[in-house]
């Protein structure tokens, strides 16, 4: 590093007076000596924001290979990023990231156990830690960082409660009071007797019931304003 510093003196790319990281130092060498700037020298929140971007190109790649992933979770990605992540780490580079600078943002989200009215559920966290873990992931796959710190952290228990059942005397009395929205009251009665999703539902069409039979053809299922088989 001493030979790095010596050469970027020279070269005024830096100065005595200011103090520079090792990482800092190489990111500076590779970009006077190839003329591009590292890739590493990108800061993790605009890392994060562009690979999460709808038109990049993780995104538009999953899509192209029919892989799972929607707009609306995109959209919370992004949100995570603007609200939580983007304040903590600010203009920390993608290649100063470590194990212990994720485990300290980890730590400061307030937890709901221990602040029911401003925390946040674990789930939540998790949530939010794999907004870091995946894209981190492709950028090791990518070559744009050697290794990646956010394989020593774990996610934290799920505490995401348990969804019950409606018993058939709750939903006798579910369907006796009155309803402010019949076509919400048909969908509640259509999702309880057949077992559909709320998705399915909404794009089911008059053509996919078949009376003679009584049959309904589920063809397709509503997600994140886009209709999909």
């Amino acid at each position: 590093m001493t030979a790095i510093r010596k050469y970027l003196l020279q070269d005024g790319a830096i100065t005595k007076e200011e103090a520079y990281g090792d990482s800092e130092l190489i990111r500076l060498f590779y970009t006077k000596i190839t003329n591009e700037s590292m890739s590493g020298g990108e800061t993790l929140v605009d890392y994060l924001t562009r690979f999460w971007d709808w038109n990049g190109d993780y995104v538009r790649s999953r899509r192209e290979q029919k892989k799972s992933i929607g707009l609306k979770h995109v959209s919370s990605c992004l949100t995570h990023i603007k609200l939580h992540i983007a304040p903590f780490f600010k203009d920390m580079l993608l290649c100063d990231v470590t194990a212990k600078s994720l485990a300290e943002f980890m730590k400061s989200i307030p937890r709901r156990d221990d602040d029911p009215k401003n925390g946040y559920s674990r789930r939540s966290i998790n949530g939010m830690m794999k907004v870091i873990k995946v894209a981190l992931k492709q950028a090791v796959r990518l070559e744009i960082i050697p290794k990646n710190p956010a394989d020593k952290i774990e996610l934290l228990s799920d505490d995401t409660q348990e969804r019950g059942i409606l018993t058939p005397a709750e939903l006798e009395r579910l369907f006796q009071i009155e309803w402010y929205d019949e076509r919400g009251k048909i969908a509640a009665i259509l999702g309880a007797s057949s077992g559909m999703r709320l998705g399915e539902i909404i794009t089911l069409q008059i053509e996919n019931l078949d009376f003679e039979r009584n049959i309904i053809h589920v063809l397709y299922s509503y997600a994140s304003k886009k209709k999909r088989i």
